[in-house]
Parts: structure tokens; C-alpha cells; sequence
């Protein structure tokens, strides 16, 4: 039996021994995982978007990894957020050089055209209740997440991660993170993709 010391202060020292065990569940192995956020991190215009575009591709059409690795989930549908990039001639065409299957790669386009901003919890409620609604949605891909958030875009790379908490609560049980940084001199620009099982 674990040895287990408690306080009347509230808290208490747990050894590991009465942890449990749990496998990873992975989307792409040993590197996009549900229910955990990854990082990739590069210099501006070294590929991240491209590489959340190839993921996508090969999600939209069950293919494998890049690394030769065999499709650990079924074909499914990807939500994409993207404000850097022309939906028209940039990001359909490098989506469909990549071997994606269009029909498989939506976006959301709200009334009046407004921004879809991840600190908005109005606009967390609609990513919730798409997600819900449409289960065959197995990826959603934000690039960049600042680009979609109203609060100040100098903010310290911490808090990125502090808004990927958030965003992971919106569908927990099939959703996982993936992360791509970009340091710049002035500035922390981030790219996020998040994986949601399509179970």
C-alpha cells in the first residue's frame, strides 16, 4: 500500500505508486498526441503552416504520416482558422497539393464576417457546439492564435500556452493540442493546431 501523509492544512504527499498507469493515445506517434499539446518551433516562414496543412491533408484522407507511419485514426473532417493566409489562393491549393480532399477541410464564417477571437467565451460556445454537432470534425487548425484573440499580441509566450488551456476545455474528452511557436525579435507568434479524435 502507498504511503500517503495528509495535513489538516488542506493538502496532502501521495507517493507514485498509487498512480495509474496511462497509455498514450496517439494521432501522429511520437508526436501529436489527444489530450496533450505539442510544440514545434521555428523561425518565421520556415514551414509550420505548411506542416499543419500536410497534417490536415493526411487526416482528410486517412493516408499515413510523413515519417511512414500507418493512420492511427479514421478518415475525418478538418475546422480550420486562418487569417495570415488567402483562403482562395493560398491555402485550398497548398491544402489540395498536400493530397487533402476538399470536402474534408471547412471553416466557420460568422454573421457580419467578424473575427473569431479565443478569448471570447461566446465564440468558444460556437466552436463547442459546431464540434458537437458535426462529430465527423477530427481537426481544427487555428494559424495563428493571436491573430484570434483580442487580447494584447505582446503578450509573453506563457501565455500562450495559458490560452491553449482554455481552448482545451472546450471539448475535452476527444480533444488534444498541438502547438506551434514562432519566436520572433519582438514578439511570440503562435500557430495552433488542435487534434480532436474522431471517434
Amino acid at each position: 500500500m502507498s504511503q500517503v501523509k495528509s495535513s489538516s492544512q488542506g493538502w496532502k504527499i501521495e507517493s507514485f505508486s498509487s498512480v495509474e498507469r496511462v497509455e498514450i493515445d496517439w494521432v501522429f506517434h511520437s508526436y501529436v498526441a489527444r489530450g496533450k499539446i505539442t510544440a514545434l518551433f521555428g523561425e518565421p516562414g520556415c514551414g509550420k503552416s505548411l506542416i499543419t496543412l500536410d497534417w490536415a491533408a493526411r487526416f482528410s484522407t486517412g493516408r499515413g504520416w510523413p515519417d511512414g507511419t500507418p493512420p492511427l485514426q479514421r478518415t475525418g473532417k478538418v475546422l480550420i482558422f486562418a487569417t495570415e493566409d488567402d483562403a482562395g489562393d493560398t491555402i485550398l491549393p497548398r491544402f489540395i497539393a498536400a493530397g487533402g480532399n476538399p470536402e474534408n477541410l471547412l471553416r466557420i464564417h460568422l454573421e457580419g464576417d467578424t473575427g473569431f477571437y479565443f478569448d471570447d467565451p461566446k465564440h468558444l460556445e460556437v466552436l463547442r457546439m459546431v464540434t458537437e454537432q458535426n462529430r465527423d470534425i477530427g481537426m481544427v487548425i487555428i494559424d495563428p492564435i493571436f491573430e484570434h484573440m483580442r487580447a494584447d499580441k505582446e503578450q509573453a509566450t506563457r501565455e500562450a500556452y495559458a490560452k491553449a488551456g482554455i481552448l482545451q476545455n472546450v471539448n475535452r474528452p476527444r480533444l488534444s493540442c498541438c502547438i506551434s511557436l514562432v519566436k520572433t525579435s519582438c514578439a511570440a507568434a503562435v500557430t495552433m493546431a488542435l487534434v480532436i479524435s474522431a471517434r
